[in-house]
Formats: structure tokens, sequence, C-alpha cells
């Protein structure tokens, strides 16, 4: 009986750490007003990535009192092993779960050079011009879509969601497409995946041919996108949910005071949008919590083989997002 009151004592304790951390990091470190009516991106590799690694982000910015609109562009169906058709449902039910308004926000792509697998290294150069073409469509871009998802160059992209094709609501002509935000991998990608890592570098370059060529047909000029990176840690930090937040918010309260020691080391922002915070942090709840669980669970049941119990269960990245802003010049 002494173990077992042990046992609930520690449950008990660490139940309450969890609901003060995500309290106090909820009042001091909310979404900076820079993350607040604006349309923001989420790139990530294959379906999962959402609810593996950027719930706590995706659940905050989706909150409606910040009034964004937040999209989904994920680069692959996780055909790795022929379960392609049923991974894109997947991914449509997590979206949904996680508070996503609209299937059209979730763009699912099924491209030749964009393929599910770890022995599979995408190009920066092919998901600089698929997001080219989603996003900020170029009268002189080379993207070759004969083994593409999406349609020609300066048509509105008619993108593969749950199997048929389907005029996204991002892709509408008259609209600004451009989004403010994009939030995905850094360059370790948490688990090394090189698909992951190719999207931070995919994105980068997206970044830089936009600084190098700012879309002609443009009525004013207008700042590039602020791209946030998803922080990896080290493996004994990525199993201990919770209990990271107090190490990540030591961690990076460190790195701005060492910042702010040496200022001459700071590099210029040459060609990069002046606003947005350096850091972004994220700490669910109770409550969002268990919508990232349920979206992991229940919506993605072909992924959830014994070791990803572990990392449901109690993995950092279920309950912690810290993300860096990245500086991208041309």
């Amino acid at each position: 009986m002494g173990l077992l009151y042990a046992i609930a004592i520690v449950l008990a304790t660490l139940v309450v750490l969890w609901f003060i951390t995500a309290t106090l990091f909820a009042s001091l470190f909310p979404p900076p007003s820079e993350l607040r009516n604006k349309r923001i991106l989420l790139l990530i590799g294959h379906p999962d990535d959402e609810a593996m690694f950027f719930a706590p982000a995706l659940i905050a910015l989706l909150s409606p009192e910040n009034r964004n609109h937040v999209q989904v562009v994920c680069l692959s169906t996780g055909n790795a092993i022929g379960e392609g058709e049923i991974r894109r449902g997947e991914l449509l039910n997590s979206a949904r779960r996680l508070g996503m308004r609209s299937k059209d926000d979730v763009l699912i792509i099924d491209d030749a050079r964009l393929q599910d697998g770890a022995q599979n290294h995408w190009k920066k150069e092919d998901i600089a011009d698929l997001l080219s073409h989603l996003f900020a469509p170029q009268p002189s871009s080379k993207l070759d879509t004969s083994t593409s998802s999406f349609s020609t160059v300066n048509q509105p992209p008619q993108i593969q969601l749950n199997g048929n094709p389907s005029s996204s609501s991002i892709n509408t002509a008259n609209e600004q497409r451009t989004p403010d935000v994009i939030l995905t991998f850094d360059p370790q990608g948490i688990s090394t995946h090189p698909n992951h890592c190719a999207c931070y570098y995919g994105a980068t370059h997206f970044l830089q041919n936009l600084l190098k060529h700012p879309q002609p047909n443009s009525k004013s000029p207008t700042t590039p996108p602020t791209l946030y990176s998803l922080t990896s840690i080290s493996r004994p930090r990525k199993y201990i949910s919770v209990l990271d937040a107090p190490i990540t918010l030591l961690t990076n309260l460190t790195s701005v005071f060492a910042s702010n020691l040496q200022p001459s080391t700071r590099k210029p922002r040459r060609n990069a949008q002046d606003g947005g915070a350096d850091r972004l942090i994220f700490v669910s709840g109770f409550r969002d919590y268990a919508k990232a669980f349920g979206a992991m669970v229940f919506a993605h049941k072909t992924q959830m083989l014994w070791f990803r119990w572990g990392w449901v269960l109690v993995g950092r990245y279920m309950v912690v997002n810290d993300l860096k802003r990245e500086r991208v010049s041309g």
C-alpha cells in the first residue's frame, strides 16, 4: 500500500505541476500580435507530423480569439509501405480533431519527386517550386507537373483532397496567397528524418526566391513570410513530457541574456521582415493535450505501433513546442 500511495502522490504532483506550468506559459507567453489575424502555413513531410510534432502550436494558433487562417501543406501521402490513400484520410480526420476549419485548408501532395521514405532525399528546389506554384505563382516558373497532383502554372492548383481533385480555398485566384508565417521543422528535423529536414531547406529556398524575385504583378511591395522552425532537442528531453517546459524556458532565457551581453555579434536583418518574436513557446494544458492525443490515436490508426504509444504518452512534442525564428536573406 505504501508503494501505491507514493505512486499516487508522484502522479498528483506531476498533474499539479503540469497545470501550473501550462497556465504560466499561457499567461506569460501568449502568441504575439504578429501571430493574430494572419495567414499561417504549416509545412510538414508526412501525415501524422501535424499531431506528433506540431500539435501544441497548431492548436494554439487555431484558437478562435487569434482569428488566424491556418493551412497545412503535407509534402507526401506517407506511402512508404503502400498506405498512402489511407493516411491521406487520416490526416484530414486529424486536422478536424485539432480544430482546422475546413478540409480545403489541408493540401496533401502526391508527387513522384516527393515520396515518403528515409532513403528519399527531397530537393529543396522542388519544394520551393511547389510552394511558389501554390502561393506565389510566377510567369517564368518551370514547375514540372507531369507526375504531380497539381495543375499547370498560373492556374488554380487542383489538390488531391482525400483522393478527389478539388480547388482549395488557399488558391483563390483573386486573393493574396502568400502566407504571413510559415512553420516547419528545423535543419535536424527533430528525428533527423531526411524528409523532415527537406521541409526546412525547401521553405528557406522558397523565401530566398521571393526576396530575389518579388511577384511581378504585386500592387504594392510585400514582406516575405516569417519562418519559424521547430527546435530539435536531445533524446532524453524528448521523453519527459511537460517536465521539459522549465528546461525550455531556462534555455531560452539564457540564450536571450547571452545575446544581450554581446549585441555586437548579432547579424543585421538584411532583407528580412522587421517584426516578429524571436522564439515562440507553446505548452498545452489537459484539454489541448487531449485533442492532440485523440488526433494521433484515433485519427492516425495505421501509425499507432507499440513504440508510438511511448511518444503519445510521454513525448515532449505532444505538449511543448519551442520554435525559433529563422533569418532568411536573399
